[in-house]
Parts: C-alpha cells; sequence; structure tokens
C-alpha cells in the first residue's frame, strides 16, 4: 500500500509528460500519426485572402475525365468549376444535363514532394439561392 502511494507521484508525472508530448505532436507544427511518426511538413493556404492568386501559386486545376465500371457516369474536370467566389475558392459540381459525364471541379498541389499526409479543411456551403452562381458572368 506504502508503496503504490510512493509510486502514485511517479506516475501521474510520466502521464503528464506523456500527455505533453502528445499535444506537442498534434500541433500546427507536426502531425503525429497511428504508428507514431511525427510529420512536419505542411501547406496552409488562405483562399480568402485572394483565391485567384493562392491557387495560381500552389495549385493547378483538374482537366480531365474520369470513368469508373461501378459508376453509372463519368466524371469530367472542368477548370471553369474551380473560382473564386464570395473572398474564397469555390468548386462546384454542375447539375446534370442527362447525358455525358458529370461536369465538376477539383484541384490538387504542384509540390512533387508529397507522398502521403491528411487534409483538414474548413468550408462554407453556399445558402440555396447561390446554386445558380456563374463565375463566368
Amino acid at each position: 500500500m506504502v508503496r503504490s502511494l510512493l509510486l502514485t507521484p511517479f506516475a501521474i508525472a510520466v502521464v503528464s509528460a506523456a500527455t505533453l508530448n502528445e499535444r506537442q505532436s498534434t500541433c500546427a507544427c507536426g502531425y503525429k500519426d497511428s504508428t507514431g511518426a511525427v510529420w512536419r511538413e505542411s501547406i496552409v493556404s488562405d483562399f480568402t485572402a485572394g483565391a485567384e492568386s493562392v491557387l495560381s501559386q500552389n495549385y493547378y486545376k483538374f482537366t480531365w475525365s474520369e470513368d469508373h465500371d461501378n459508376a453509372p457516369y463519368g466524371i469530367q474536370y472542368t477548370a471553369n468549376n474551380v473560382y473564386a467566389y464570395n473572398d474564397g475558392l469555390g468548386i462546384r459540381t454542375s447539375a446534370f444535363s442527362g447525358s455525358g459525364r458529370v461536369q465538376t471541379g477539383g484541384i490538387g498541389t504542384l509540390r512533387e514532394d508529397i507522398l502521403y499526409g491528411t487534409f483538414r479543411t474548413r468550408a462554407t456551403v453556399p445558402s440555396l439561392q447561390d446554386e445558380s452562381y456563374d463565375p463566368k458572368g
């Protein structure tokens, strides 16, 4: 009993240090994955500070098509479906015309040194009245 009471402060100190270490490894300067590896590289993009400028510096717009055996419709990535919108970046999927591929937008990073990672975003879905917005004018 006395031995376990004497070890309690030591155990609390170890747990506190481990918790601190865990918090430090999940800060904005790094990410600790399930294997214990800490990743310290990141791309942070604020599209509210000039979406087209940020987009052209770090990303490219998808412009290819995809067909999948288990999907009834193919996808056509269209550069026009990626655009500056309400002080941010808009990426949309156009209403399906009833034939052909579904028209959508997408972006990818210009960096070639990123092989694995996670994606985090903060996004806002436009209200229903904005659904008919046409970036071409």
